[in-house]
């Protein structure tokens, strides 16, 4: 059953139903579910958005049991910044454990439980309405303990070509690695947006 926090708007729950069993094979069970669930789903909702969709990878990893999801989201936390000629929208947020995909630049997520690792890149607006959403260059790899390694490379598609090439460029390693306690988390990042894992 769909967390409360949802019920209010029975078509995404209907989207996020159908974008977890393309890829689970069964409906959202758990919280853990629904959040890759909200993952997978290739809609936009939120009105700057304008309907673009994201664009969203799916990798298989082999499950490690107990180790439950690891998500990590990169997020603007003002409304609005500078963006050349024109201000882009960010996410207007604090980090915030339960984040919604959507409210982030780039997030990734993996579901230990099932053995999917999920990177989703979403639109980039700017405040004369321009909507595009890049596609991000995103790997992941296995060790034989279960540490999964994901490497990321993502730009902002409306940066002006030279500073989209120079430093608009989001992009980093995190190595996570199972244990007894919960994963331990670590890598590498570029200093903007903001980072976050759970």
């Amino acid at each position: 059953m769909a967390p409360e926090s949802l019920v209010v708007n029975s078509g995404l729950v209907a989207n996020q139903i159908e974008a977890f069993r393309k890829v689970y094979g069964r409906e959202p069970d758990t919280l853990n579910d629904w959040r890759m669930a909200a993952a997978l789903d290739l809609h936009s909702y939120n009105p700057k958005n304008q309907g673009v969709p994201p664009v969203i990878s799916v990798i298989k990893i082999d499950p490690v049991p107990g180790q439950g999801v690891v998500a990590t989201g990169l997020f603007i936390p003002n409304g609005k910044v500078l963006g050349g000629a024109s201000r882009h929208y960010g996410d207007g947020r604090e980090f915030d454990p339960n984040f919604a995909p959507e409210n982030t630049r780039v997030s990734y997520f993996i579901d230990y439980e099932n053995g999917i690792v999920v990177a989703r890149q979403n639109p980039s607006a700017d405040t004369v309405g321009q909507v595009r959403t890049g596609t991000p260059k995103m790997s992941a790899a296995q060790l034989p303990d279960g540490t999964v390694l994901i490497n990321y490379d993502a730009a902002d598609p409306l940066a002006p070509g030279p500073a989209g090439d120079a430093g608009w460029r989001v992009g980093g390693q995190t190595i996570v690695t199972p244990g007894v306690d919960g994963a331990l988390v670590s890598g590498v990042a570029t200093d903007f947006p903001s980072m976050e894992t759970y």
